[in-house]
């Protein structure tokens, strides 16, 4: 089990480098604490509709809400209620808590900078026992608790913390967890003891949503501000997650700046996701609507609003490229059917 060393902030994005930073400030090893955004006084605060709560701690979201231009979400509705059997409309609002750290700069992310950059001046240090007394205290709006942040896999042993809390708390078989993962750092693999990962394998009411940011290298550099190559390190991280043996769904943000050569570049990324990960792996892919929000508008350049623009062009072309590979039985299958083995 390796631990990153700490090291300074670099002059330009060095994701490898930057995860190793803010992991040193993110997590509490020996007191199993998680460096938890807070978000009263942010920007993001002015964007949560659905309720802040936990002390400022966590936020409540309503899932599948897309504009009429869009495709619905599916996630994690749908496998939430078909783990917990209870109603989709029972699994629509989730619990969240975003963990302060992230290892990209996304230009379209909705966080504050200064979340993602494992300072304490707007978080604090949290047990996972702590978050699910502050959820009870609260009411327990929802059975689906999401792991967000940020980027969750910065400090993999919250996952595993929160899954052992919920066992303790008799609420594994009552509740959903769902984490979020963008697919930068891999530490799930690095960071955790065989035993650790096989208790997260087993963990029934789990479901990770891995977030691949465009369909091409420049796409992808374009989104992230990390190195294009970084992009085949995505393809490689979600392979050992579906062959780990989670259930594993996939996010697919489709803002670009440039058209030119779309119908290639889709077909060329729908068939390497058929070769390198799963043949069925685009029926688990979840198009993400890519908004407007409080922390973006001094980041909106004629570029990027271009790409915003763009991103339903891009759909369209998805939507083509599944319908020539999948039959129409295959295409209405819901996500949670989908099988990965």
């Amino acid at each position: 089990m390796t631990t990153p060393s700490k090291s300074k902030l670099p002059a330009s994005l060095d994701p490898d480098r930057l995860a190793a930073l803010l992991r040193g400030r993110a997590v509490r090893l020996r007191q199993k604490q998680v460096l938890l955004a807070r978000f009263h006084g942010t920007e993001q605060e002015l964007d949560v509709t659905s309720g802040i709560n936990c002390d400022g701690y966590g936020r409540l979201h309503r899932y599948n809400t897309p504009s009429e231009r869009w495709v619905p979400e599916r996630v994690p509705e749908q496998p939430a209620a078909s783990r917990l059997g209870v109603s989709v409309r029972e699994t629509r609002i989730a619990q969240l808590f975003q963990n302060a750290a992230c290892d990209f700069r996304c230009w379209y992310c909705f966080v504050d900078r200064k979340s993602l950059a494992g300072r304490s001046a707007n978080a604090r240090f949290m047990t996972t026992e702590e978050m699910i007394e502050l959820y009870l205290r609260d009411g327990a709006p929802s059975p689906v608790i999401v792991l967000t942040g940020g980027q969750p896999d910065i400090v993999p042993e919250w996952t595993l913390w929160m899954m052992q809390t919920l066992q303790a708390f008799g609420l594994s078989d009552r509740s959903y967890l769902w984490q979020d993962d963008n697919l930068s750092c891999g530490y799930t693999w690095t960071c955790l003891a065989p035993a650790q990962r096989d208790y997260i394998r087993s963990y029934y009411n789990y479901g990770r949503c891995c977030c691949l940011k465009s369909f091409t290298r420049e796409g992808f550099a374009e989104t992230t501000a990390a190195p294009p190559e970084l992009f085949d390190r995505q393809f490689a991280l979600l392979r050992k997650l579906v062959d780990w043996g989670v259930d594993v769904y996939v996010y697919l943000t489709m803002t670009v700046s440039s058209l030119t050569g779309l119908s290639r570049d889709m077909s060329t990324f729908v068939d390497r996701l058929r070769l390198e990960i799963h043949p069925n792996i685009p029926l688990r892919v979840v198009p993400l609507e890519i908004e407007q929000f409080t922390p973006t508008l001094g980041r909106i350049t004629p570029v990027r609003r271009r790409a915003l623009d763009n991103q339903y062009i891009v759909l369209k072309e998805w939507l083509d490229q599944l319908q020539a590979r999948f039959s129409s039985q295959e295409l209405e299958m819901p996500i949670h059917q989908v099988p990965l083995d």
